[in-house]
């Protein structure tokens, strides 16, 4: 098994290289959007895919993994207070899950609505968790790519969706944890229902702040 540990393990510079890549994953969710945009057809670009992913990733974590953008090759757990409240999936399986995820998405693209695959992507790359850290940036970066390509244009308003999630790692963990559960329990993907509201209350948060005395939209909040 290949070595994936940080580069610069935990300290001031450390954090100080991740502050300094979230600023550079936003830009680069941004110019992907663009450049997606640009290439497309009747205002919508083509749906984001894995060499997209892999770019967010590396933007995520630069100088922080030996091998950014790259699938991991190692178990992961997260424990808190010492209890265990997630395991990925096994490490050998991710290539595999990660094809699946691509052709699901695929499958959406032309049905589904901006919110339905923004939810569906951040929910299944959080799930299987393919990278040996930095995965919930990644997958919010991913997300808001998908969600602004598919409706066609970079969506006004400050803070974006995107800076809401990276500013507040927490703000979508029990929304996420209910459609783990949701789809451990059924195997049905279509339980994205909680997520798709947090994230549609982000969304009016952004777009409202474009709007003469425009009121935030109430998020979710967590149980």
């Amino acid at each position: 098994m290949r070595d994936e540990t940080w580069e610069l393990v935990n300290g001031h510079v450390a954090d100080e290289v991740e502050n300094l890549n979230r600023a550079s994953l936003v830009n680069m969710t941004t110019a992907l959007v663009k450049s997606s945009l640009l290439r497309g057809l009747a205002g919508t670009g083509p749906m984001p895919g894995e060499a997209d992913l892999r770019l967010l990733h590396h933007s995520a974590t630069a100088l922080l993994l030996k091998r950014p953008g790259r699938y991991r090759q190692c178990a992961i757990h997260i424990e808190e207070d010492g209890a265990m409240v997630f395991c990925a999936q096994p490490w050998k399986t991710v290539k595999s899950l990660m094809r699946e995820f691509f052709a699901d998405l695929h499958t959406m693209w032309g049905t589904g609505d901006a919110i339905e695959i923004a939810a569906f992507a951040l929910w299944r790359i959080t799930w299987v968790h393919p990278f040996v850290n930095g995965n919930g940036r990644t997958a919010a970066a991913f997300a808001y790519a998908c969600l602004c390509v598919k409706v066609g244009a970079f969506i006004p308003g400050n803070p974006t969706m995107l800076e809401q999630i990276l500013a507040d790692p927490d703000l979508l963990r029990s929304a996420l944890r209910a459609a783990d559960r949701d789809y451990s329990e059924s195997r049905d993907v279509a339980h994205l229902d909680r997520l798709k509201e947090c994230l549609d209350g982000l969304l009016l948060r952004q777009m409202n702040t474009n709007e003469p005395g425009g009121k935030d939209a109430r998020l979710i909040s967590d149980d």
